[in-house]
């Protein structure tokens, strides 16, 4: 697999956390892909890749004019995924805000959804996938992606509390982090937040609180996978290891142990730890 990543230009990189395009000339898998604090836009040029999320058990999926292209909203809970043959996709990982900046829409519309980028892009992108196909140069998919991107984007106003509640949140902080605190240090109400949070993330704050703490066990239980769950769910501020255990199930889909377990069995990569490959 070959993977590339590229830092977005300065108009986009508010908003824009990075674009990336990966490539195999055979490349067959399965895996199971745990939530990220992201919207993302996929264009793929693969030969089979099939993806679904699963809600009791009863699997969502979305009819695009365009199938080979997409928006995850955020994702809460786990989604499958399988490619078969020449893989090939590029795409674009959104800041948490970021995606509202490009739409009208309420980011609270996206949450577990996959969204056919017409929705979001206009008929305007449909013309950026012919570009795309048609250009075999990397660096220069790079730059007609950048380009419609910033053709594309809607001056938003964003209250200038929320970017900071956004740092505060996702720092790996020694004290516990509540929608309480970030109420009382950025003198805001509850309500003015969840409404934030609501328009221009798509999901409530302590949603992002929860889904923030699992993503950082994620990276811990990568960095250092021989440490105690108990002293994990201490840094974390969880109740006790039950509790971590039960939260971090409900997103990732595996229980810690289960993850550490895929990760000593080479199913999980330290550079993408949020998928779980399936042994075969």
């Amino acid at each position: 697999m070959r993977y590339f990543e590229f830092t977005p230009p300065a108009p986009l990189h508010r908003y824009v956390e990075k674009v990336w395009h990966c490539e195999a000339d055979h490349h067959e898998f399965q895996c199971w892909s745990a939530p990220m604090l992201n919207h993302e836009l996929v264009i793929n040029f693969s030969e089979y890749y099939h993806f679904q999320a699963v809600k009791n058990g009863c699997a969502l999926m979305a009819n695009f004019q365009n199938p080979n292209a997409w928006i995850n909203g955020i994702q809460t809970r786990p989604i499958n995924i399988e490619s078969k043959g020449k893989h090939e996709m590029m795409g674009v990982l959104f800041k948490a805000h970021g995606l509202k900046a490009f739409t009208k829409f309420h980011s609270g519309e996206f949450e577990q959804q996959f969204i056919d980028p017409l929705l979001i892009f206009g008929a305007g992108f449909n013309e950026l996938v012919e570009k795309l196909y048609l250009e075999q140069n990397i660096q220069g998919r790079y730059e007609h992606l950048c380009e419609f991107l910033i053709e594309c984007y809607i001056h938003t106003e964003m209250p200038k509390y929320l970017e900071s509640c956004l740092h505060y949140f996702a720092n790996e902080n020694d004290q516990m982090v509540t929608v309480k605190n970030a109420c009382d240090q950025f003198s805001i109400s509850n309500k003015s937040l969840v409404s934030s949070f609501n328009k221009h993330i798509g999901i409530t704050p302590l949603k992002f609180i929860n889904l923030t703490r699992v993503n950082q066990a994620i990276r811990m239980l990568c960095n250092n996978p021989n440490q105690s769950l108990t002293e994990l769910a201490f840094k974390l501020h969880y109740a006790d290891q039950a509790h971590f255990t039960k939260s971090f199930k409900a997103a990732v889909g595996f229980s810690p142990s289960e993850y550490l377990q895929a990760y000593s069995n080479s199913r999980i990569e330290s550079d993408a730890p949020n998928l779980i490959f399936q042994p075969g």
